[in-house]
């Protein structure tokens, strides 16, 4: 375990506590950790969500991924008001918001947003065909997809009340939103480590899972993990865990939405609340320091300068017997079309569409 994680047990956080989105006494590491220390605490992750996940009496598991994409409404009555005469009105989901809807939740368990799906790749070949990539190896891209589309529906789960009539679908969480007025994006795919291998000639069954492990105000942190399952066993593997953060906000302003806070109550709890926090602190602490807001340090600008002059000396355009690259040749760039299949639940992007074409 990390220092800034004992020195967040050793400040005491309150049995039950309301206020952890705020809670801020631990100090963000000023140095990065160590490839060791970073396995060690992926490790630790996993144990700790395995342990919350398993006390989860009201997590939902689904047989197959949740796509969390298309808008409920016509594509034509979306994007060409002067057509929308030619859909059903009863076709339509309706937007409005009223005021005691809007009003903020209560605070949750992290295991009151526990989702899991399954994905049987080796209990289903015809399933399996359709992640196999053109080598015979794993579409990762899809897996990548499903990820973020878990993550979407982790945050809804944790920001929307219970659906009343327990249906957990896509167009559930799109009008329990709507009604809400609210909306959530993936801010970032902070972290996503690959732990076992998947290829042909290792085809497992999979099973998705994941919650919320950290809030602040209008932002949260979502880990999610997949996990293979051991041949000839009933055992589990992980093989992938990732973090997202996940951002609120008003469908009608745009701007930040509250969200509900984290009850924090077991040592597993604890320790993932102050993963989290560490987490978000090394965010804004890269979001303040990006060049785009200060100026290179002067041993940064003491280090390009260095680098210029050798680039300027070299002859046969290597340095040390490595070749040099420039930076723009290592520039990519595409153009994608996307249908209006490829919509999130709001009418953007899907996030994990653009996480598979980057693949």
């Amino acid at each position: 375990m990390s220092l800034a994680f004992k020195n967040c047990l050793r400040a005491g956080i309150p049995r039950r506590s309301f206020v952890l989105a705020r809670f801020n006494s631990c100090a963000a590491p000023k140095t990065p950790s160590s490839p060791i220390q970073q396995l060690y605490d992926l490790r630790e992750i996993d144990r700790l969500t395995t342990s919350v996940g398993k006390s989860s009496p009201t997590g939902v598991n689904h047989p197959s991924p949740l796509l969390m994409r298309a808008l409920p409404a016509p594509w034509l009555s979306s994007s060409s008001p002067d057509l929308e005469s030619q859909a059903s009105k009863d076709d339509i989901p309706n937007h409005r918001c009223d005021d005691h809807e809007a009003a903020p939740l209560g605070p949750k368990h992290m295991s009151e947003s526990f989702t899991s799906f399954d994905l049987p790749l080796a209990s289903d070949a015809a399933l399996f065909d359709r992640y196999v990539n053109t080598s015979g190896g794993f579409r990762m891209g899809k897996l990548l997809e499903h990820l973020d589309s878990l993550a979407g529906a982790v945050a809804y789960r944790h920001c929307l009340p219970p659906p009343e009539n327990g249906a957990s679908t896509a167009a559930a969480f799109h009008d329990a939103s709507s009604k809400a007025g609210l909306y959530l994006a993936t801010a970032s795919a902070d972290r996503l480590d690959m732990f076992g291998r998947l290829n042909k000639d290792n085809v497992r069954d999979l099973k998705f899972s994941g919650f919320v492990t950290w809030t602040g105000n209008s932002s949260m942190e979502v880990v999610v993990k997949m996990e293979g399952s051991r041949p000839d066993t009933a055992d589990w593997e992980t093989l992938m865990l990732g973090r997202f953060a996940m951002v609120c906000r008003d469908s009608k302003t745009h701007k930040s939405r509250k969200i509900p806070p984290l009850i924090v109550e077991s040592e597993e709890e604890k320790i993932l609340w102050a993963i989290g926090d560490e987490h978000q602190k090394r965010r804004k602490t890269r979001a303040m320091n990006a060049l785009d807001k200060v100026p290179p340090s002067s041993e940064e600008a003491r280090e390009l300068h260095e680098l210029m002059l050798k680039v300027q000396e070299t002859k046969d355009g290597k340095i040390n017997g490595q070749e040099i690259v420039q930076m723009k040749d290592t520039e990519i760039e595409t153009v994608q079309l996307m249908h209006p299949q490829d919509r999130n639940l709001h009418g953007k992007v899907f996030g994990g569409i653009l996480m598979r074409l980057a693949l």
